[in-house]
């Protein structure tokens, strides 16, 4: 009888427990299930993210020799960002710098590439191969939380344009670039490109394509366009989460914003075609802009990412007039 009494004990026991356990697992759920909108935002390669955004920034498809460089040629190196991430870099050298039997000399200058999120830094080699013809020494980071960079979140340009004047430490102290450092962004590389100009003065030119003009405005206009309808409180609590998982200020994000304090040229760029981030973002930033020869390039036809696809030689030509005339 005794024994029963404690077998129905144990049993009651292990029942209370498990209906305590329950509404714990329920409240740990619904606390994660709060945290997919913010990740949807700043993390790019989760499991949660890959199911409704294609991520790109670790494809290995794109191989130098499709455009003509030599893979021997392209040299791989790394360097530590603010806050101890290790992030990945290509250089592809100045055509006049391909041989291995001469030193380097300095080239016309250093272009560095910034992609754009869920993308990589393999996919500027068409346009390196170009420049690196033209006499520049061309280099690619991986973003952090990007291809082989590490980081498990992006901000948008908030913490990459300290990564971005990391780098320029290390190219002028490692390299010869002929005293000039251009960069060149695409959508949240171009972001990036306007936020480090409008802090670090080494910068001497920037080419910036399909830019955002303010980090608030345009996750409102990705939501609208992905879920069919604007909620402010949704939309103000997606970036208030991002925030606490990034430690990222969204009203630091603003390239408009920041336009009036960049003293070196700048050749904004924008597709007519760009349903992803609309042509006006580019028409405010660009009313706003101070430094002398500045220009406006406006691609037709052109959509958020192949703007050099659709421009082509003769877009090239117009961004190496720029280059020339901002010396």
């Amino acid at each position: 009888m005794q024994k029963k009494v404690k077998r129905e004990r144990g049993r009651w026991r292990a029942g209370i427990r498990g209906s305590a356990i329950v509404p714990f697992v329920i409240v740990l759920l619904f606390a994660y299930l709060l945290t997919i909108p913010p990740r949807l935002v700043v993390q790019v390669n989760s499991g949660v993210t890959t199911l409704f955004v294609n991520n790109h920034s670790e494809d290995t498809l794109i191989k130098p020799e499709l455009f003509g460089i030599n893979s021997d040629r392209v040299e791989k190196f790394s360097y530590t960002s603010f806050d101890g991430l290790k992030l990945k870099v290509i250089k592809i050298p100045a055509l006049q710098n391909l041989s291995k039997s001469i030193p380097e000399e300095a080239g016309k200058g250093a272009i560095i590439f910034l992609h754009g999120v869920r993308r990589h830094k393999e996919q500027v080699y068409p346009m390196a191969a170009f420049f690196s013809a033209a006499g520049y020494d061309c280099y690619a980071p991986d973003l952090r939380s990007h291809g082989e960079s590490e980081g498990r979140f992006t901000t948008y340009g908030f913490k990459e344009m300290q990564d971005v004047s990391r780098l320029i430490d290390t190219i002028s102290r490692n390299y010869k670039n002929g005293g000039s450092i251009i960069l060149w962004g695409q959508s949240m590389g171009a972001a990036t490109a306007m936020l480090t100009m409008a802090q670090d003065n080494r910068v001497t030119a920037g080419i910036v394509e399909s830019t955002f003009s303010d980090f608030r405005e345009v996750v409102g206009d990705y939501f609208v366009r992905d879920i069919g309808f604007r909620s402010k409180p949704v939309l103000s609590y997606m970036i208030w989460g991002a925030g606490i998982l990034t430690g990222l200020d969204a009203s630091q994000i603003s390239p408009l914003e920041y336009s009036s304090r960049i003293s070196a040229p700048v050749l904004l760029v924008h597709g007519t075609a760009d349903k992803k981030i609309d042509i006006s973002h580019a028409h405010r930033i660009y009313a706003r802009l101070k430094s002398p020869g500045s220009r406006f390039l406006q691609v037709e036809k052109a959509r958020h990412t192949n703007i050099w696809e659709t421009g082509g030689d003769l877009y090239f030509k117009r961004v190496l007039e720029f280059l020339q005339a901002s010396k």
